[in-house]
């Protein structure tokens, strides 16, 4: 099998995606690295020339599968990839929540989640990639506490871990203030109001384990989950 293995080097995952490679070779699998910014401008926003070139990488060599090595963040630009070059994603969870791995039941062992994206004899389903401002994302797309929650928890995830994010959630929920806003499908405005939390979910992961529920990942649609303040 062949596979290509995108891995976000710059977020200090190196040796993680290292170790996910070398796995991988140990299996008898050819292996192709590519950084995440071979894919992305700036935060994981994808640039369009690098996509395409990725895309026509993926046809000449005749990659089977496209491999993401990383947290939720990373798999946004892979999952598209593999989206426009047609072939499946695996992916190993090697980020700090890695809930979109969690969604799904995969495996949180690196060894483990390695050997079953290896593997020919899988069972594949179908997800959706949605898009922020041209930011791809497989989970969810959120303003509000949830936003101040993620960055209250950065400089604490090397510490803390997946507690990260409960330190984070006590410290938005102490500060933050709602938001106004408007939630529209197509023109019609079905929902204005403030609001604690606002979610546009593409599953129904949603960060620090925890999940917004009834998410149907295979019907073509987004879903809008939101906690209105009182």
């Amino acid at each position: 099998m062949r596979t290509l293995l995108i891995a976000n080097t710059a977020s200090g995952a190196a040796a993680a995606a290292s170790h996910v490679s070398e796995l991988l070779r140990g299996a008898g699998v050819s292996v192709h690295d590519l950084a995440l910014t071979e894919l992305c401008d700036g935060p994981n926003s994808i640039d369009e020339d690098k996509l395409a070139d990725a895309v026509a990488l993926v046809r000449d060599r005749g990659v089977d599968r496209i491999v993401a090595a990383g947290g939720d963040g990373s798999l946004g630009a892979a999952a598209l990839l593999a989206l426009r070059a047609d072939v499946p994603l695996a992916v190993v969870p090697t980020g700090t929540a890695n809930s979109f791995a969690r969604w799904l039941g995969l495996p949180l062992d690196i060894e483990e989640a390695s050997a079953l994206a290896g593997r020919s004899d899988v069972i594949t389903m179908t997800a959706e990639v949605a898009s922020a401002d041209g930011r791809p994302f497989m989970n969810v797309a959120s303003t509000g506490l949830a936003v101040l929650a993620a960055h209250g928890a950065l400089p604490l995830k090397k510490r803390l871990g997946p507690l990260a994010y409960a330190a984070g959630a006590a410290k938005a929920g102490a500060t933050g203030k709602p938001v106004t806003t408007a939630v529209r499908n197509a023109e019609t405005e079905v929902w204005r109001g403030d609001a604690w939390q606002i979610a546009v979910a593409a599953s129904s992961a949603f960060g620090g384990d925890s999940n917004t529920g009834g998410v149907n990942p295979r019907d073509g649609k987004l879903d809008v989950a939101l906690v209105e303040a009182g």
